[in-house]
């Protein structure tokens, strides 16, 4: 990018600016363009001659499958990623963005996928993290007071002294946009912005998001919820395979014309799926009275044999952390546990594994993946630690056999299973999670919001994979933010403030009727005339009738 001006800083918006205001208005605002951008790693082409065009303003969507090119784009402007060939201009200026403190003196602001923040520290010192200050030294009082008033143009309640490994995924999320909009911005780029949020966490987000549109900010918006992409860009940008597929007008898009025009041809869509039969109600794992409060309170459950068991809830609901109740990541403090009719309680992830129930964490990245190593390794880490004897018994050459059919399954894309995972899309990181799992034949498989950042068409295939091991005898629970996803279950539990207070069959577990019981409106336990109190498991009376 030869005849850029470097380190050029522009007057940017108010929003987070000096004057210590967020919502300070912007005098104007600023086009950015990217021209012919192109890029390779190694021998492979990961951009060929991109263009994309933002106005002032303007909530401009990118959208793609997984390997399309998206991160690699979005790396180059934000300075991590350096361009072959191309240039980027603001307002018709080459500029040279050659790391991400350039980007940043540019007003370029990213929000990513996987969140670049401390676990250890609070949120306000995560959000304070960069920012310059007199003499090298920050103003507290005046530092809580900006971040405070961030935090209320998200009209959200940010904990500003909370660690942030103490935080739901939703609320770390919010501590990195805060941390945003503490900074002086042209742009503002959010990939994936509500992939574990609530259609009510997602709407606040819409508001903020007119809120600095108002101001004359240009908005990137990577999302694979089409609907929600729809709903709040003025333009879409596809990219296929690294190459630019065309900017379109949202209003003149419906979902199956943008699927078209993502993966090049037709999505099968979810079918919902129907009660078990009847000669498969065994039951797998069984919850009864499990405790660890204040995140999970007197919960009882039984998934059977067989069965896909959703869990829907609101962030905070204590989804999860039921999930790593179960799997032995924390302990609880009272309940107990049956797998297979015998006792289970597990003391540590490994236990669960060896006994055969695994859990797809929700953060691949931090609880997941080894990112340094290959996706051989990565696929072979579960299936090691199931019992000593696979252990002693392990076979590299059945491994990476065994990894290839997986890659070739599970649509990964990789150029080979000694691909670094870290080199791969978000989305074909969360697929070599689930494949890692699926992989180790599990009896019990839970898996938290299973499809964040994967594209529609690399859905189709996790749901009728899911639907297959439920074939094959495999107890399945899915926790999901996605109320429409849950439709491939046979039966979706709600919880909602650390209990189960409903469950609700395949036939009426509509989005409206979820949200409803998430919220606590109308949750009632007849959902089920002839269900038991769903707070608690069923006696061995109505086990024996189930069996």
């Amino acid at each position: 990018m030869t005849g850029a001006v470097e380190g050029r800083t522009m007057a940017a918006p108010g929003v987070g600016a000096e004057a210590d205001d967020p919502q300070h208005a912007a005098d104007t605002g600023v086009h950015l363009r990217m021209e012919d951008v192109s890029k390779h790693f190694g021998g492979a082409k990961a951009l060929d001659r991109v263009s994309l065009d933002i106005e002032p303003g303007e909530v401009h969507a990118l959208c793609g499958a997984n390997g399309a090119g998206k991160s690699t784009l979005v790396k180059i402007l934000a300075g991590a990623e350096r361009a072959d060939s191309g240039r980027i201009l603001l307002d018709g200026t080459e500029v040279r963005i050659d790391s991400p403190r350039a980007a940043a003196a540019l007003g370029l602001t990213f929000v990513h996928q996987e969140l670049n923040l401390v676990p250890k520290l609070t949120a306000l010192q995560n959000m304070s993290l960069g920012l310059p200050g007199r003499l090298g030294v920050l103003d507290r009082r005046g530092l809580r007071e900006r971040a405070a008033r961030a935090a209320d143009l998200l009209g959200y309640a940010v904990p500003l002294d909370t660690a942030v490994e103490e935080l739901s995924v939703s609320d770390r999320w919010m501590v990195s946009l805060s941390r945003s909009l503490m900074r002086p911005a042209h742009f503002v780029a959010m990939d994936e912005p509500t992939a574990s949020f609530t259609d009510e966490e997602a709407e606040r987000l819409y508001g903020v998001i007119d809120t600095l549109t108002a101001q004359g900010v240009g908005v990137l918006y990577i999302s694979h919820r089409l609907e929600e992409v729809l709903e709040v860009s003025d333009r879409i940008t596809v990219m296929r395979n690294g190459t630019y597929v065309g900017t379109y007008a949202a209003d003149e898009m419906t979902v199956p014309t943008l699927t078209h025009q993502i993966v090049g041809g037709e999505v099968e869509q979810i079918e919902a799926s129907g009660p078990v039969d009847s000669a498969e109600r065994t039951v797998r794992l069984a919850v009864e009275g499990l405790t660890r409060a204040p995140r999970v309170l007197d919960v009882g459950l039984e998934v059977h044999r067989g069965e896909i068991l959703g869990i829907a809830g609101l962030v905070g609901a204590g989804r999860t952390e039921l999930a790593r109740l179960v799997v032995g990541a924390d302990r609880a403090t009272s309940g107990r546990m049956t797998l297979d009719g015998e006792p289970y309680a597990p003391r540590s992830v490994h236990d669960a594994i060896r006994a055969g129930v695994c859990l797809v964490p929700e953060e691949r990245r931090a609880q997941g993946l080894v990112l340094a190593e290959t996706v051989d390794t990565n696929l072979a880490m579960a299936s090691i630690g199931r019992s000593r004897s696979m252990a002693r018994g392990f076979s590299p050459r059945r491994s990476r056999r065994i990894a290839q059919d997986l890659l070739e399954r599970f649509w990964i894309k990789a150029r080979s299973v000694d691909d670094a995972v870290n080199h791969l899309s978000g989305g074909n990181q969360q697929k070599v999670v689930v494949a890692k799992y699926v992989r180790n034949e599990p009896s019990v498989l839970i898996l938290d919001e299973p499809t964040v950042g994967v594209d529609v068409g690399a859905r189709a295939e996790i749901y009728r994979l899911i639907s297959r091991l439920a074939e094959e005898g495999t107890a399945v629970v899915v926790i999901s933010s996605d109320f429409e996803e849950l439709a491939i279950c046979h039966r979706v539990l709600v919880m909602r403030e650390g209990r189960v207070t409903a469950s609700v069959d395949a036939a009426d577990a509509t989005k409206t009727r979820l949200t409803e019981l998430c919220f606590g409106h109308d949750a009632r336990p007849d959902d089920h005339p002839d269900a038991p109190d769903p707070t608690r498991a069923p006696t061995s009376t109505q086990t024996e009738e189930a069996r």
